[in-house]
């Protein structure tokens, strides 16, 4: 049993050193920055948030002579059409495709990007969600991670928390650890993990890959599975966007309804990772588990200080990085939840891992990918 112990904790050990990579390498950066880029946005039924998107990117460092906004409207039946019409008269550079019938043969929201990015008129292509909002020196500081070897860059795109209570500050805490094993990947050249929220690539990337058609059987993954598949086929270097200058915030689901529905979409996607991704995610999701069960062997007796030795190791460790982390990113943490998130995470991944599998996957409250109205 001890052998078996000690084995998972070497297993551990092995996943933090992949993390201390991404803690503190430094992608290479470039002086050459593109005339002109575009920025990218689906937005179905989010009145709520477009006012606040759209004037972080009215605030934007970056001239707005140089940079277009496309804002895809799909089958909004809210106010967004005409928030976006008033906009477009403060904006110059704000342009606006409506969406009246969506696709049979691909997702809501990549269809929607697909049309934007077939309007847009760059070759850098920024993506964000109409629920977040970016840095006001997003652009210009995602911009320099462009060297020419460079097709993808992912940027740091925490949740921050709204309220005091439990889902939104573990909600955080999750966030900044799946930008950071997204930063250790890409540090590794290993595609890990991405999220729309913050997201840039080249549109001959884009079109050297075909597209979304490769990954329209899965309803997400516009973000994480494109990522794979740049990786899978061209060889272009993938790069991490870690500066709090690069950072774009969105707020926590508001519900656990609404974080199950998210994390099962994202969940669902993480079938189609190729073989190293899964093969690390499985190491850790596994390592962790068992060791945040060690405390229950205390009760035999056996081994109990190396027990708790490694217990306890495990405990600082996780508090170290996450620390670490807190300082790079320049984005605080309620780390007072640290302790709850440690047996909290691998619970939801388990469960929802599993449920993934079996509940129907919806982009927004519309869409079912049984039915293709999405």
């Amino acid at each position: 049993m001890i052998i078996f112990i000690l084995t998972i904790f070497l297993i551990y050990l092995i996943w933090i050193l992949f993390l201390i990579k991404g803690l503190f390498y430094s992608f290479e950066k470039t002086d050459r920055l593109p005339h002109f880029i575009s920025v990218i946005i689906a937005a179905h039924n989010e009145a709520a948030n477009l006012p606040a998107l759209l004037e972080s990117l009215q605030s934007q460092t970056f001239p707005q002579n140089k940079f277009e906004i496309i804002i895809v409207d799909d089958r909004s039946s809210d106010d967004s059409p005409k928030i976006l019409n008033e906009w477009q008269q403060k904006l110059p550079n704000l342009r606006v495709i409506r969406i009246e019938e969506t696709s049979l043969n691909m997702p809501a929201k990549k269809f929607a990007l697909s049309l934007g990015i077939e309007k847009s008129r760059s070759e850098i292509l920024l993506f964000t969600d109409a629920d977040c909002r970016p840095a006001a020196t997003w652009i210009e500081a995602t911009l320099p991670c462009f060297t020419r070897e460079t097709g993808i860059v992912v940027g740091f795109a925490p949740l921050q928390a709204q309220k005091n209570g439990f889902l939104q500050k573990f909600t955080a805490i999750e966030s900044v650890f799946d930008n950071l094993v997204a930063k250790a990947g890409l540090a590794w050249q290993i595609p890990m993990t991405a999220t729309g929220r913050n997201l840039a690539y080249r549109k001959s990337v884009y079109e050297k890959v075909n597209g979304f058609t490769p990954i329209a059987h899965s309803i997400s993954g516009d973000d994480d599975l494109f990522l794979h598949l740049v990786r899978k086929k061209t060889s272009y270097k993938l790069a991490f966007a870690d500066t709090p200058k690069s950072t774009v915030v969105s707020s926590p689901p508001m519900s656990w309804k609404h974080f199950f529905s998210q994390r099962i979409r994202h969940f669902s996607a993480g079938k189609y990772y190729n073989f190293p991704s899964k093969i690390l995610y499985g190491l850790f999701y596994l390592s962790h588990t068992i060791l945040l069960l060690l405390p229950v062997l205390l009760f035999f007796g056996k081994h109990s200080w190396l027990i708790a030795g490694l217990f306890v190791t495990k405990l600082l460790i996780d508090f170290t990085i996450f620390t670490t982390a807190q300082r790079k990113f320049k984005f605080d943490l309620p780390m007072n939840m640290m302790f709850f998130w440690e047996y909290f995470y691998p619970a939801e991944v388990w469960i929802i891992g599993i449920l993934s599998f079996f509940l129907p996957i919806h982009w927004k409250e519309n869409s079912s990918v049984e039915s293709h109205d999405q």
